[in-house]
């Protein structure tokens, strides 16, 4: 009987131990959160990404994001002005064919709102709209491609396509 209470007393402290330290990890997580404000992302601790010249930074995000819309804003033969990043004139001539595509429908440029993202996916999201007997019908499909940066590179990599 005092063996089954101490092995009790001695799991019970066990668990708690545990949980203790669970806390302990989400409290220096939570000094990493990110702060929302007026619609805007800011973070409240920095230091990791301006050590690290391979993380996309927020006004990063929001230049890529610029570029890709302004290449789906304008005709395919258009030459947009790209002097923040490089990228390999093949995979901008690819992204460039398929944000002016005639099946064209959208695009998303996702990301972990963390200090330091290091890497995009780039969701390309096309739409075909046909006609069978009367009936108008759509198909869709998405393109995802991963970027990633290297100092003032992108590195394009395809990362699935689904539909």
């Amino acid at each position: 009987m005092k063996s089954n209470i101490v092995i009790l007393t001695f799991s019970l402290f066990l668990i708690l131990s545990c949980k203790q330290e669970v806390k302990k990890e989400n409290v220096k997580e939570a000094t990493k959160a990110e702060i929302v404000q007026d619609n805007k992302t800011e973070f409240s601790d920095n230091e990791e990404q301006q050590k690290n010249a391979n993380c996309f930074t927020q006004k990063d995000i929001e230049n890529l994001n610029l570029l890709f819309k302004a290449i789906s804003e304008k005709g395919s033969n258009s030459k947009t002005n790209n002097d923040i990043f490089k990228f390999k004139e093949k995979d901008l001539g690819n992204l460039r064919e398929l944000l002016t595509s005639e099946n064209f429908d959208s695009f998303e440029l996702k990301h972990n709102k963390v200090e330091c993202d290091t890497y995009l996916i780039l969701d390309i999201l096309e739409r075909q709209k046909f006609e069978d007997d009367g009936d108008i019908h759509y198909s869709e499909r998405n393109i995802m491609y991963e970027l990633k940066k290297k100092g003032n590179s992108v590195i394009v990599e395809s990362a699935g396509v689904a539909g």
